[in-house]
């Protein structure tokens, strides 16, 4: 059987022992109580149950079993709840039935719905809509929802609250195991249990009973006054699931029933932000509202919380108003008497110099911006991995994200990788620029450009190459490297892993840039190059991002291009060809094997890795001091161009290499442009989402 614990709505499976048995959730660690069933309905096989063939076991609720059913009848799949027992007397009888009469008086998009209450063989039985698809909390135990995701999530069922609270229900036991998801990610609520009907409650619930699951509770119904709940602690109870789904914690957390009754009706729930940042003043403003300890300071309605998440969604100015410092003290004073005169005689000059220190710290932190972007196809999964300053390497273990595209979401300033996916194989691996305030310029390269709209930063869209982008590539199998700059540095040299991936067989070259008419905002860059098509492109860092993205695909860092090295050097040693190398500097044609081709994929060779032009990175590094400018007193970096040097960057032809030796890496400035600096790309095997997608650290 499968239990959901009432502190945390985690579900914990329990063997069924008939005799009392004792365990912790492995999700909150509290001690539970799991007390046995008299008659469990779990049939050995799925038989038919009336006019319903059972089709799958899917949970336990409140008084009975759910199971995936098609009505026979009507040809349509049902969620079936059957009670465990058979032999229920009335009032056990009225407690089951009575979610099916507060849910049918429900007709709104985002509720459940029931389609039929009825009784076989004494055994009453409720059919609603059948939702394929997990629970919030399930969804929450696998993956972290965005901002946006949250807020939008909470907003429809906010409506769905109204709604029942209109027809004079309310729920009273919300909380993510009864709210389940569908494919589309809409919201849906159900299991009305123990909801509240203002025609029958003085029958059934008695004053001072506790009812819901505890860690969702509003003060009122953790003090015994679940009789005289209303709609304002379903208020409570989703601004309890919006501080959850935002920081991936519960508000109050109390090692027994009694400490945590005891935090929901006296202490004051710690801040969202101060587990995130990220997380958007207005939204905390919003949840903490909802979770007000006073019904009178909540929302007034479910209506009112849904208005003020649709006006944080839109960029508008939200109605809540924060808590000041004054009232928080007054709420701290009231729930401490004997605390507080002691904190007052002690510590008020010292809690002024705090919050004066921290409103200092507060300001010098980079504001979030509003971002919004769209990729053509729309629909797809978009994450954001932040780009390290110095390095320009993505930040594998900070992505934020997927979200669906079109989409919205907050974002500090800075360069961003952005990986944008379909279900159906197709991705994309883009850079973009998010600017720190208004005043910041947008650039010319489609990784610089951005647009202010109603507050809002706009970024190009992105547009998914198709899945035969790859064609004419080179497969490259991942492998160890040593990276070069731990050993120039004198230290301890550093072995990392680098992922598999496709990389152009050469440079890329003018005929490329400009065929099917691809790569013709780039014409103006090629200094009047365009009537040799063997010509190979000589493009600024900038200009040759925008054109690998247009291509669909990107610049390699500097660890594939060590990737490179390594795979030629193996093959020169597998054939004994060590003094294969280049005699005389090579300025040959795209493609011609100029002593060191490569053999690593049998279907494409790649040549030109040490001979034609240097290429570009898209790794930084410190530039040198010869050419080194300070900018805002730091010292200004530069990329790492591979496969060249000073006489190769000016295609001075006369420049002997001897044996393994290659030239040397250099680094440059963002704006260079050079005879002898060009480019070819690459593409990930597939989407960079998860850490180990990208190049690991074997051993320091």
């Amino acid at each position: 059987m499968r239990v959901h614990c009432p502190f945390c709505s985690n579900t914990v499976e329990w063997d069924g022992d008939e005799s009392v048995h004792l365990e912790n959730c492995p999700k909150c660690g509290k001690r539970l109580t799991f007390l046995s069933e008299t008659a469990t309905y779990s049939p050995k096989e799925l038989q038919p149950l009336g006019h319903f063939q059972l089709l799958l076991h899917v949970g336990t609720g409140h008084f009975g079993e759910v199971f995936k059913a098609l009505d026979t009848q009507l040809g349509r799949v049902v969620a079936l709840k059957v009670p465990r027992s058979n032999q229920m007397d009335d009032a056990t009888r009225e407690w089951f039935l009575r979610e099916a009469r507060a849910a049918a008086k429900l007709r709104h998009p985002n509720i459940i719905a029931v389609h039929e209450v009825g009784m076989v063989d004494g055994r009453p039985y409720i059919a609603a809509d059948f939702i394929d698809g997990p629970t919030l909390a399930e969804c929450l135990a696998s993956r972290r929802l965005s901002l946006c995701e949250a807020a939008e999530i909470c907003a429809q069922v906010a409506d769905a609250l109204e709604h029942a609270h209109q027809a004079g229900v309310v729920h009273r036991d919300l909380k993510p195991a009864n709210i389940l998801l569908d494919s589309t990610g809409r919201p849906y609520v159900t299991d009305f249990g123990i909801a509240k009907q203002d025609s029958a409650e003085s029958t059934v619930t008695a004053e001072g009973v506790i009812l819901g699951t505890p860690a969702y509770m509003s003060p009122e119904q953790a003090c015994g006054g679940s009789r005289h709940a209303d709609s304002r602690s379903d208020v409570f109870s989703l601004g309890v699931v919006l501080y959850e789904l935002l920081t991936g914690s519960l508000p109050f957390q109390g090692s027994s029933w009694q400490s945590l009754f005891d935090e929901i009706q006296h202490r004051e729930p710690i801040a969202p932000r101060r587990f995130d940042r990220r997380i958007p003043r207005d939204l905390e403003t919003i949840c903490l509202t909802a979770i007000a300890k006073q019904p009178e300071r909540r929302y007034a309605s479910a209506k009112a919380m849904a208005e003020d998440l649709r006006r944080f969604l839109n960029g508008k100015p939200i109605l809540a108003r924060r808590v000041g410092r004054l009232a928080k003290t007054c709420r701290w004073l009231r729930c401490n008497p004997l605390s507080a005169v002691a904190a007052a005689i002690v510590g008020l000059f010292a809690l002024g110099v705090m919050f004066w220190g921290y409103e200092r710290w507060q300001s010098s932190q980079a504001s979030l911006q509003r971002i919004c972007l769209e990729t053509v196809p729309s629909g797809a999964k978009v994450t954001f991995f932040p780009l390290d300053e110095e390095t320009w390497e993505p930040l594998p273990d900070q992505g934020i994200g997927p979200s669906v595209s079109p989409l919205v979401n907050f974002l500090k300033g800075g360069d961003y990788l952005i990986v944008a996916y379909l279900d159906d194989g197709r991705f994309h691996e883009v850079f973009r620029h998010v600017p720190t305030d208004e005043t910041e310029s947008s650039g010319a390269s489609v990784h610089r450009q951005w647009s202010w709209e109603g507050g809002s930063v706009i970024l190009p869209k992105i547009n998914i190459p198709p899945l035969h982008a790859t064609v004419g590539m080179a497969y490259v199998p991942g492998g160890e490297t040593i990276d070069l700059a731990s050993l120039h540095s004198g230290g301890m040299p550093i072995r990392r892993r680098i992922p598999a991936f496709f990389v152009d067989p050469t440079e890329l070259t003018v005929g490329q840039v400009v065929a099917k008419g691809k790569g013709n905002r780039f014409t103006g860059c090629l200094e009047g190059a365009l009537k040799n098509e063997d010509a190979l492109v000589c493009l600024t860092f900038n200009e040759a991002v925008a054109l690998a993205e247009e291509r669909g695909k990107r610049l390699p860092s500097i660890a594939e291009y060590e990737l490179l090295a390594h795979h030629l050097s193996k093959s020169r040693q597998a054939d004994h060809s060590e003094q294969a190398a280049i005699s005389e500097w090579e300025f040959g044609p795209a493609g011609a094997d100029c002593g060191d081709r490569l053999d690593v994929d049998p279907r494409q060779p790649i040549f030109g890795l040490y001979s034609n032009v240097a290429e570009w990175t898209l790794s930084r590094m410190m530039l040198p001091e010869v050419v080194n400018v300070r900018l805002e007193g730091k010292p200004r970096r530069g990329r790492i161009v591979f496969g060249g040097s000073p006489e190769i960057l000016a295609r001075q032809s006369k420049i002997s290499i001897t044996k393994n030796i290659t030239p040397s890496r250099v680094v440059v400035d963002d704006v260079t442009r050079k005879p002898g600096l060009g480019l070819r790309c690459v593409r990930s095997v597939r989407p960079r989402v998860h850490p180990e997608d990208f190049y690991t650290v074997v051993s320091p």
